[in-house]
């Protein structure tokens, strides 16, 4: 094999290795204010949309926490792009069990890189490293086929 082969062929892969994925079409994530919490204080940790340019009609997922070291005190949902929850998070699952799971639907369709989706207040329990994670994400796009999509999650860790 010559030389200008082996090269084109390791620039092929390196080109298509580095290109974004494009198994996710959508990403939803965790923001929050501090990252350090005192013991006892409230904290409220905010779920976002960013539908990357699609136009999403529906949108499914779970949320799972660190159970033995947080409390749910609420969930929010005013303003969410949202407009129909359908399976809304349960603060009793997510206190009881560590997870629950959401489902909405947004009749028309949404697309916006930061959309609300809802919020969770959280308290610790106990001192240590917990973790709020968003899983098994799909979307369903507003489209002719109403294509369903897997969806990057970015969850959140808080030190208490």
């Amino acid at each position: 094999m010559n030389i200008f082969f082996k090269i084109t062929i390791l620039g092929l892969m390196i080109f298509v290795y580095t290109q974004p994925s494009s198994l996710f079409a959508a990403r939803i994530y965790a923001e929050g204010v501090n990252k350090v919490i005192k013991q006892g204080e409230e904290f409220k940790v905010d779920i976002f949309l960013d539908t990357e340019g699609l136009e999403i009609n529906a949108l499914q997922g779970e949320i799972l926490l660190s159970k033995d070291l947080l409390t749910v005190q609420d969930m929010q949902n005013g303003n969410s792009a949202i407009t129909f929850l359908i399976d809304t998070p349960s603060v009793l699952d997510l206190n009881n069990n560590g997870s629950t799971s959401f489902s909405g639907i947004i009749p028309g369709g949404y697309r916006n890189d930061k959309g609300y989706l809802f919020s969770l207040i959280l308290k610790p329990k106990v001192d240590g490293k917990a973790t709020l994670l968003l899983e098994n994400i799909r979307v369903v796009e507003n489209d002719e086929n109403t294509s369903v999509e897997n969806v990057k999650a970015k969850g959140y860790t808080i030190t208490l």
